[in-house]
């Protein structure tokens, strides 16, 4: 599993903050903090609260609220949406959701994040 902390840009509908991202390559999904979601952008209702198991294997967390956001990685912008969890350990998780979509790659020696700005040019065919 790869693990890279670096500071990143979140804007949602109310305002932009800058936040500590965990990249997190074991996680199949992105989180933000709720109390950090709730100031940024307007937070909904999942239809039906999803349950994660936490990296140890044995402790699960639910979560039932989501947000989308515009997110600035080293200078490029994607949109996503991240999973509100109250009492998450970090302030956001960036997860394999984004990491694949985005083609993000981390580069664990150098303790460096690798986005291309060709994910931006988004096509409708």
């Amino acid at each position: 599993m790869g693990l890279i902390s670096k500071q990143i840009e979140v804007i949602g509908d109310k305002q932009k903050i800058k936040a500590q991202a965990l990249f997190d390559t074991g996680a199949s999904a992105s989180f933000i903090r709720k109390d950090l979601a709730d100031q940024i952008a307007t937070v909904v209702r999942m239809p039906s609260p999803w349950i994660f198991i936490l990296g140890d294997g044995k402790g699960k967390v639910q979560a039932e609220h989501c947000l989308h956001v515009d997110i600035i990685i080293k200078g490029v912008k994607i949109f996503h949406q991240l999973i509100a969890v109250k009492d998450l350990g970090e302030e956001i998780i960036i997860g394999a959701d984004i990491l694949q979509r985005w083609k993000i790659k981390l580069d664990l020696e150098k303790e460096d994040i690798l986005i291309d700005k060709k994910v931006t040019e988004l096509k409708l065919m």
